[in-house]
């Protein structure tokens, strides 16, 4: 045991030796945090006004003498709605609060834990507005101001895809304007828009979860689920608690069934079960986490909102195939991690993890036989299923930095600096079940670097699954994002990705359109086994209007898709949209997306394009994780 813990610092100082040369270029590039959003410096002259308190400008090193814990309503004065509606709701309670701080009272005030403190609060799903700030207090001691807000915990959380394809003004005519796809899914009230309505406004994507949140004001959530898709449904429950019994392991649980939308009959079912305890500090030594997780399904394929048909360009005929399967995927595995060092971190994880995937044909009995063994050979994944031992080294720098309106508005964001560095190995062997002899590798590498206020990150990963008898699977992906610095009005955002799967025996695949990559297109109209994808974006800054952040974006988004059974596909489009944040219920942005697509034949750039509404932005700040099998969170 002597010998290993000594090979564990050797290797813990080699690697911090690797990288030490990035981590002191980012520390000696370090930039001061930015200033507070308009909404949060409003927030703290209030609270500082009411507890007639001054911030303290010198805190390092003195001893905290007391932890004040501001929980803010969800709506107050500012809002236009009534505060009394503020009783149908659970409060965080001051001590749920608390025990999220990593000091205490009578701990001498240390900057990194009071950040670090900060960042784990606004990682918190029932929080929006975070601040944690010293206070003047007598000599030799500060005191310590936590405020947060709550948002409204019972609520009806959602998130949704909305895809109009055609406007007609009032009178019910189309005056010249043209459409894309016309097929509908689900018939909506139609939606104003300008003097317009939209017709042919199709539900691609529908959350819904009512739940209560907060249960006693203790961050637990109890709730139902409902997800509907172009061509299912599904229904079940969730639990899930972060503190369970008080201790720092969190916990979930959740089980649904899926029906037909057309028949009502029930297809399936999905849900899982996780437990873990995270690397909750820079100082937290051990970590752990196991769950379990299965989906019975049937996939299809959707482009413009109906289901979609496969024509193989290698023969005259016009098969038009129906793109659906059967599914099966079940997942389970166990983690330890062992997190060494504090500013450069080296984290250790070792388990075991196993799967299972099967895919069977559906809905062919109508289709010729040929172009059906071409539909189960070309388009259906093929099934695998893995038993392994796992063993991972991930490096990265504990250094953050605070941004704004990078992927929210009117709030502090939090990134990660630096270098960061991945390796998972994971072997497997039909002796023990799984159906390859394989060794399977993920690796990757990010580098994060400030520009300014605003950000720039490019992630690189490969996936290896080397199995005998040429059953390989091999991927490159890259990523990128920049965010300019500020101007006056507001920022530009650039973000591209490429993925290559040069071997591809399962069979997997990707694809664009719809509401986020490749914007103006219906969802599913680009699809193959790899892509390249160049996302442009002006944001402009956040406006307070009744108590929500507004802003407003113009863009071109240009991708394509390769390797896949159709020939390379391209388009472009252009679009603009706006942005909303409601602090009261979320930090997502609720997203307005309005394109004219280009490049493609098959849909003319004719006004007045499409419209998307959803949540979260169209392209998020991309990050070097960890595929685990149980979703870790390490």
């Amino acid at each position: 045991m002597r010998n290993w813990a000594r090979w564990q610092r050797v290797l813990a100082v080699a690697v911090a030796f690797a990288i030490s040369f990035a981590a002191s270029a980012v520390q000696a590039a370090e930039v001061a945090p930015p200033e507070y959003t308009d909404l949060e410096k409003r927030t703290l002259a209030n609270v500082l006004h009411t507890l007639k308190r001054k911030v303290e400008p010198a805190p390092e090193g003195k001893r905290v003498r007391k932890i004040h814990v501001v929980v803010q309503e969800v709506f107050d004065e500012s809002d236009p709605i009534p505060d009394f509606v503020n009783v149908f709701h659970a409060t965080s309670r001051p001590y749920v609060i608390a025990r999220e701080l990593l000091f205490q009272e009578g701990d001498p005030f240390a900057r990194d834990k009071v950040e670090e403190s900060a960042r784990n609060l606004r990682a918190v799903r029932q929080l929006s507005l975070v601040l944690v700030v010293p206070l003047e207090a007598p000599a030799g001691t500060v005191d310590v101001l936590v405020i947060v807000r709550d948002v409204w915990s019972l609520r009806m959380n959602s998130d949704f895809q909305l895809e109009g394809t055609r406007l007609r003004d009032a009178r019910g005519t189309e005056g010249g304007l043209g459409g894309l796809a016309r097929d509908t899914i689900e018939a909506l009230t139609p939606l104003p828009f300008w003097g317009f309505r939209l017709e042919g406004t199709r539900v691609n994507y529908l959350f819904l979860n009512p739940s209560e949140e907060n249960l006693f004001g203790t961050h637990t959530n109890v709730g139902g689920l409902f997800v509907l898709t172009p061509t299912s449904y599904s229904t079940g429950a969730l639990v899930g608690n972060p503190r369970l019994l008080g201790t720092r392991v969190l916990g979930s649980l959740n089980a649904n069934l899926i029906f037909n939308r057309q028949t009502g009959q029930r297809e399936g079912s999905f849900g899982g079960i996780f437990a873990g305890q995270p690397l909750y500090s820079t100082e937290t030594r051990w970590a752990w986490a196991a769950g379990l997780q299965w989906r019975k399904d049937v996939f299809r394929g959707v482009e413009g909102g109906k289901l979609a048909l496969v024509d193989f360009p290698d023969t005259e005929a016009v098969e038009q195939v129906p793109w659906q399967y059967r599914t099966f995927s079940l997942a389970s595995g166990s983690e330890v991690v062992r997190s060494y060092g504090r500013a450069v971190k080296l984290d250790v994880s070792f388990g075991a993890e196993a799967n299972s995937t099967r895919y069977q044909p559906f809905g062919l009995g109508a289709v010729e036989p040929e172009p059906a063994a071409k539909f189960v050979e070309r388009v259906i994944p093929v099934g695998t299923s893995r038993v392994s031992p796992i063993f991972q080294l991930r490096s990265y720098l504990s250094e953050f930095t605070p941004r704004i309106e990078i992927n929210s508005l009117g709030l502090q964001e939090d990134y990660r600096l630096g270098p960061e560095a991945l390796v998972r190995v994971f072997p497997a062997t039909e002796a023990l079940g799984s159906s390859r002899d394989l060794l399977g590798v993920f690796g990757g590498v990010a580098y994060t670097a400030p520009l300014g206020d605003g950000l720039a990150r490019a992630v690189a990963t490969t996936r290896l699954e080397l199995a005998t008898r040429a059953r390989n699977d091999v991927a490159y992906e890259l990523a990128t994002y920049a965010a300019s610095p500020h101007v006056p009005f507001g920022r530009l955002h650039h973000s591209g990705f490429l993925l290559v799967r040069p071997q591809n025996y399962s069979n997997r695949g990707v694809v664009l359109g719809g509401d986020n990559r490749l914007r103006g297109f219906p969802s599913g109209a680009f699809v193959g086994s790899g892509a390249a994808v160049s996302n442009l974006e002006f944001r402009t800054r956040s406006v307070d209007v009744l108590s929500a952040q507004v802003g407003a974006a113009t863009y071109y988004d240009v991708g394509a898709v390769f390797g896949g059974v159709q020939a390379i596909r391209h388009g472009s489009s252009l679009g603009v949209g706006a942005r909303v944040l409601f602090p009261q219920v979320d930090r997502l942005v609720l997203r307005f997306d309005w394109a004219i697509p280009l490049g493609d034949p098959r849909y003319p750039p004719t006004l007045p394009g499409a419209l998307f509404i959803s949540f979260g932005q169209a392209f998020a700040v991309p990050g070097l994780s960890s595929p685990s099998l149980v979703g870790g969170f390490f």
